[in-house]
């Protein structure tokens, strides 16, 4: 019984692990991707309220 506990344990490291990594790499990509659509995609000259709706539209993709 303690030998499967064990590997149930050590399974779910792995998992956790992933689940981290997955994690993160999320994080770092949203960061990257919400960057891009301010500096590429919303003009400058476009009121609060358009620049809302641009950002919305594209981080929808």
């Amino acid at each position: 019984m303690w030998q499967l506990k064990q590997l149930y344990t050590h399974e779910n490291n792995g998992l956790k692990l992933n689940w981290d990594f997955q994690r993160t790499l999320a994080k770092v990509n949203y960061h990257i991707h919400t960057d891009a659509i301010k500096e590429n995609l919303i003009p400058e000259k476009v009121s609060a309220k358009q620049s809302s709706i641009i950002y919305a539209t594209e981080a929808e993709f």
